[in-house]
Order: C-alpha cells, then structure tokens, then sequence
C-alpha cells in the first residue's frame, strides 16, 4: 500500500506508525472475508498538495496597495530606467490611475467646498 503526506512531518509520523497500520489493515481484511487482497506493506511517500494560490481579489489589491504605495516620483524615476516591457506598461497603468484618483480627490474636494 502506498500513502501519500502532503509533507515530511506528516510522513515521519505515518512512517513511525506503519507497522500498526500495516496489522490494522490485515485484521480489517480478515474480518471482512477479502482474501484476494492482502496488504504486505506500506511504503509513505510525500506529494505536497496542489498550489492553492488564487488570483488576489480587488479587495486585497486595495489592502495591499494601502499598505505599500510609491510615491509617483519613484514611479516616474523606476520607469525612466526601464526598458520597454511588461513591467513598464504596468507601472504606466499604476501612474494613471494614481493621477485619476489625485484628480477626483480635487474634484470631491471643490464640490465638497460649495
């Protein structure tokens, strides 16, 4: 039989276990008539799980970009030093909308003093 850990903490406990799951399993496979299938032994092998990493949702791209903004001169200045590429688009799009968002910020702020 083999089992698979998600990690070699989990493997190590199963590995110090195996005999007892090992005798476990025969007795099941007794009591229950199975004869055609017999368990000899039991080797542990670790696979980690399937990343469980998901796209981040806008709700924490606002939390992250609260807690990790730059100031458009280091925006600026990092573009000017970059070639063009993905990453200097990306950081195009980031400057828009950070003067977007300067320029509602003026807007509410003039209605707001009406």
């Amino acid at each position: 039989m083999v089992i698979a850990a998600a990690n070699g903490a989990i493997a190590t406990n199963l590995k110090a276990y195996s005999p007892r799951l090992l005798e476990n399993f025969r007795n099941v496979l007794e009591k229950k008539t199975m004869k055609e299938q017999e368990v000899t032994s039991i080797r542990i092998v670790v696979q980690p799980e399937i990343s469980t990493w998901r796209p981040p949702t806008p709700t924490s791209i606002k939390l992250a970009s609260a807690k990790t903004s730059m100031s458009t001169q280091q925006l600026d200045d990092l573009a000017k030093k970059l070639d063009d590429s993905p990453l200097k688009r990306a950081i195009s799009k980031i400057q828009a909308k950070q003067e977007a968002k300067s320029k509602r910020a003026l807007t509410d702020k003039k209605k707001l003093q009406e």
